[in-house]
């Protein structure tokens, strides 16, 4: 693979365009969940929604499968604990180890959230029709998995 020097302008568009644009969603979710019934952050509402996905998971492996330190996690469940949404029990394979289940309640809190992720999504993808979209979700996908493979897995040229 050959050498350059620095990114063209349009790599870096993107590059700057992605992180731009995860910090714009974050905090018009921030502000969309201000003063919600449920008292919940952007990062435990997305923590529950993992946990309602990948019932019976590890804790290390939910940390993992985010893409969060274990610590991070560990915080995040234990607002969700003491909201009543989600419980950690003994692992029977593991005693060591917890398994994060959601509560009865999580399921509640979560259709309470729809209307409000429902309309930040409505504003997000407001003017893009549905196939822009769905090449935008794709592109992010293939974007999101060589950022998380192994190093080894993608060559990284020098430069920027």
């Amino acid at each position: 693979m050959p050498h350059r020097a620095s990114p063209q302008p349009c790599e870096r568009t993107l590059w700057f365009l992605l992180i731009e644009t995860a910090l714009a969603l974050r905090q018009m979710t921030e502000r969309h969940l201000k003063g919600n019934s449920v008292g919940l952050t952007p990062g435990e509402i997305r923590t529950l929604d993992y946990v309602m996905r990948h019932r019976s998971t590890r804790q290390v492996v939910l940390a993992e499968r985010m893409g969060i330190e274990p610590m991070t996690l560990s915080v995040y469940l234990d607002r969700l604990e003491a909201f009543d949404l989600v419980e950690r029990k003994k692992d029977p394979g593991d005693r060591r180890l917890k398994l994060v289940e959601p509560t009865a309640n999580a399921v509640k809190v979560v259709g309470d959230l729809e209307p409000t992720l429902a309309e930040i999504y409505r504003v997000m993808a407001h003017g893009i029709d549905q196939d822009e979209l769905t090449k935008v979700a794709t592109g992010l996908q293939a974007i999101h998995a060589n950022l998380t493979k192994p190093p080894a897995a993608v060559p990284i040229a020098a430069g920027f």
